[in-house]
């Protein structure tokens, strides 16, 4: 992650807790003891590998110990603590469970210290708390994480992809390559999202959040290629997942996203070959 750390000098704090969404570099004043649930946006700031933030700035004195943690079940969280000269303190991703961050240190000096709270990467976003405490605390457990989580990129309405799953993806535990994609656009809207191919076995999965599975499909877009119809009501962050049901498989495929309802065609694949196991390098 680019932190981009070096335009914390002169940032200002500002008195009250609620959040804005200024691309100026403005931190919310924060205290030991804070609980604050807030969200992170698309329309939030950005570090240079285009995952978004908010900044929190707080008093510390050398010496002290502190304990920060932000957890979600909407995004791989991150964390960065830096002093406003602009110097990193600590950063973390995965230290407090799962997906999410937690840093544990003690402050070198005295003076304003500034908190990034983050998304892991970028098109990421959803609701989050940060927790400021003295002493060094154990991570916060939250088990909303399944293992999804760095999305290949985003998908709007009337996107498509033309790309390919390849030995270099991600594979599950029972040896399928799968691809991960964040949805934007889609919050009160009926929605089709199709993944063909002609080389695999395509199967599609939607999730809410981190870990919630609220549609699957295998053959529902004809033949052996997948399509999942949706209406989004809840307007929570959506990942969709786009993977192969056969082991090993590999090959080129198009994923799309279409706004409206398009009907499912009842069909069957006939099956094709499974791959080899990627050789050990």
């Amino acid at each position: 992650m680019n932190a981009q750390l070096a335009m914390l000098a002169g940032v200002t704090l500002m008195t009250s807790t609620q959040v804005t969404h200024a691309q100026e570099p403005t931190a919310v004043a924060v205290q030991y003891g804070d609980r604050i649930a807030l969200q992170l946006t698309t329309t939030d700031p950005t570090f240079g590998d285009g995952s978004h933030y908010q900044m929190f700035g707080f008093a510390g004195a050398a010496g002290d110990s502190v304990s920060v943690s932000l957890v979600s079940a909407d995004l791989d969280a991150y964390l960065i603590l830096a002093d406003t000269q602009g110097q990193e303190v600590q950063r973390d991703d995965d230290s407090g469970g799962r997906c999410n961050a937690h840093v544990a240190t003690v402050l070198p000096d005295s003076g304003t210290y500034i908190i990034y709270a983050a998304a892991a990467t970028a098109g990421e976003w959803g609701d989050v708390t940060l927790s400021l405490d003295r002493g060094l605390l154990p991570a916060p457990s939250m088990d909303a994480c399944r293992g999804f989580i760095s999305p290949n990129g985003i998908l709007a309405l009337e996107d498509s992809v033309v790309g390919a799953l390849t030995q270099d993806d991600p594979f599950l535990g029972d040896s399928t390559y799968y691809e991960v994609w964040m949805l934007s656009g889609t919050a009160g809207k009926t929605f089709t999202v199709d993944l063909t191919s002609e080389q695999f076995d395509a199967v599609l999965l939607l999730l809410r959040g981190l870990g919630t599975v609220v549609a699957v499909d295998d053959d529902g877009g004809g033949g052996c290629n997948s399509r999942i119809v949706y209406q989004d009501v809840h307007g929570a962050p959506l990942r969709l997942v786009a993977r192969t049901r056969g082991n090993w498989q590999m090959g080129d495929f198009m994923l799309r996203l279409s706004d409206g309802a398009q009907a499912q065609e009842a069909s069957s694949c006939e099956g094709r070959s499974a791959g080899r196991p990627p050789e050990r390098r």
